[in-house]
């Protein structure tokens, strides 16, 4: 059977009406996940809605469905966020039925923006305190600690380690690129933090964690037409230090597409200070981390060096060769690791300076 037709019958049965149209998103809007594929339905009805089938692997994460559905049912139950609606799902089919969001890609940032991402943080923050909101799972790689951040690198560099043997060019990232930049780091982010008096190890407290989708930025939003950002893709929602999800959102690969401006950027972080104010080592931890969070990031770029990884690439539509999107990724990667030797290299004591997140931003840019 047509693997299109299956799913337009899932479509169908989990909608509860015929379809008038089904086709592939990646006409309509062009910000699609890499692990899944998504597909833009039209029921008899007229109404609109979003189909998304994820990838299966054993090796991957196999509730992924479950985590993006039940995130957004809490999130709609208990607050005005600008979310897809979760209409329905198939546990055996792994597709899930969500509400159709009308608009285009965020290609361009404007100050209107920075405010609407921003106020979307401030919400979850607010939602954090709810007990409900205390049965929800951590998020996918949740880092509590700059130690678990640490773990985090050294296992992603052991999976990668293990294949570089059949791949030369990632065998000399990480030979030269990668590994002699590893010690230095951990030890300058040891010194720093016993030198603030903060404990690299302990977890921070319950009190401060907030609920992430672990993969937001501006890369998974969509505009519609009255300007309003709508955000997607909750496959790894969940409880994380905050300052982890600004830092993932400063450094996500994806900006490099879009036109975030050092005045945008600038805005940004004075408004996200302010969120987190009751947090008195927020900033701290933030500052301390973004060399942390771009070695992860480097070795994250990478993943398709990975078999399982690679196979979900392609099961999301992929149509490049992979010896291709590996010399890009590389190339990404390389990126980070110059940004990580040049905070190293950085006078110590200007590391919490006012200029500091300003010249992290020209440097991750250029």
């Amino acid at each position: 059977m047509n693997n299109n037709y299956k799913l337009k019958k899932i479509a169908e049965e989990l909608i509860g009406m015929p379809l008038s149209k089904f086709s592939s998103s990646q006409s309509k809007l062009k910000n699609h996940s890499k692990n899944n594929r998504l597909y833009y339905v039209v029921a008899n009805d007229n109404k609109e809605y979003a189909l998304k089938s994820y990838s299966k692997n054993e090796l991957h994460e196999s509730n992924r469905l479950n985590v993006e559905f039940d995130s957004l049912n809490y999130l709609f139950n208990y607050g005005n966020f600008n979310i897809p609606r979760p209409i329905a799902r198939s546990a055996k089919e792994n597709c899930g039925i969500y509400s159709w969001i009308n608009g285009e890609k965020v290609n361009n940032i404007c100050e209107k923006d920075i405010y609407q991402v921003v106020n979307f943080i401030e919400q979850l923050y607010i939602l954090s305190e709810k007990k409900d909101s205390f049965n929800l799972p951590n998020a996918k790689e949740s880092c509590f600690s700059a130690d678990v951040m640490v773990r985090q690198i050294i296992s992603r560099y052991n999976l990668l380690n293990k294949v570089s043997p059949f791949y030369n060019e990632l065998s000399e990232f990480l030979r030269y690129d990668f590994e002699p930049l590893l010690t230095p780091l951990l030890n300058l982010t040891k010194d720093n933090y016993r030198n603030l008096n903060l404990d690299f190890n302990n977890e921070i407290n319950n009190k401060f964690k907030i609920l992430s989708p672990s993969d937001f930025g501006f890369h998974n939003s969509i505009r519609n037409y009255n300007g309003k950002l709508f955000f997607i893709d909750f496959e790894y929602f969940g409880w994380d230090d905050p300052a982890k999800l600004v830092g993932d959102f400063l450094l996500h690969p994806a900006i490099e597409d879009i036109n975030f401006l050092i005045s945008e950027w600038k805005l940004f972080y004075k408004l996200i200070l302010n969120t987190f104010k009751d947090d008195d080592k927020f900033s701290v931890r933030l500052l301390l981390n973004l060399p942390l969070l771009s070695m992860r990031w480097s070795l994250i770029l990478l993943n398709e060096f990975l078999q399982n990884n690679w196979e979900r690439r392609v099961f999301s539509g992929e149509k490049k060769l992979r010896t291709t999107i590996l010399k890009n990724q590389l190339k990404k990667a390389r990126k980070y690791t110059r940004l990580v030797r040049w905070s190293i290299n950085n006078d110590k004591k200007n590391f919490l300076s006012e200029n500091y997140i300003d010249n992290f931003y020209l440097k991750s840019f250029n």
